[in-house]
């Protein structure tokens, strides 16, 4: 008996997956792509701040 417990599940191919599946994989590659953005514009905020400051 095989035990998978802390494993992933096997991702699907494109051909694989369905139009929903897909817009779904799409729509959490972009907000994860929109907040990486969101927190590298708060990090540069920050930056000039602490440089105006000094």
């Amino acid at each position: 008996m095989k035990d998978n417990r802390g494993h992933r599940k096997p991702q699907k191919t494109l051909e694989e997956m369905t139009e929903k599946e897909r817009l779904e994989a799409e729509i959490k590659r972009l907000k994860k792509i929109n907040r990486e953005m969101e927190l590298e514009i708060a990090f540069v905020k920050k930056l000039v701040e602490i440089r105006n400051r000094g």
